[in-house]
């Protein structure tokens, strides 16, 4: 097979790209990143965790305070004083439910900032060898 005087201008090309690129730059560029990602993910098992836990105190708070009004009901003598544990065992729910969710949302809006801080530091951490002009410090 005879090769052409172009193809060896475009093999001579290639071989100048490839030669001069700094495998060492890109090197660092997926370590970084690679760092960066396993930082994340430890972050992202964090706050699993955390939402795991209020959710869980959640369920014994409510378990504790359902045991409770069993106990209530049981002592009850008459159908008004039932209905009294009733009004306020329903009073206590809506107020405990209301408070949950909100502590749900807002821990969710605080993820979602941390899951951000965490994508922009993978990206920065990436890309920093890439613009630091071959500097992979």
């Amino acid at each position: 097979m005879k090769t052409s005087a172009h193809d060896t201008q475009q093999a001579d090309q290639i071989w100048s790209m490839v030669r001069d690129y700094d495998f060492a730059n890109t090197m660092a560029s997926g370590e970084r990143g690679m760092k960066a990602i396993a930082e994340a993910q430890e972050h992202f098992i964090a706050r699993v965790a955390t939402m795991n836990r209020e959710i869980a105190d959640f369920i014994d708070r409510r378990l504790t305070h359902d045991r409770e009004t069993i106990q209530s009901l049981i002592a009850c003598k008459t159908p008004q004083e039932a209905v009294a544990v009733w009004g306020k065992f329903l009073e206590t729910v809506t107020h405990q439910y209301a408070r949950e969710f909100g502590a749900i949302a807002g821990l969710n809006v605080d993820q979602a900032r941390e899951a951000i801080k965490d994508a922009q530091h993978e990206i920065k951490e990436t890309v920093k060898p890439l613009t630091a002009g071959g500097n992979n410090a």
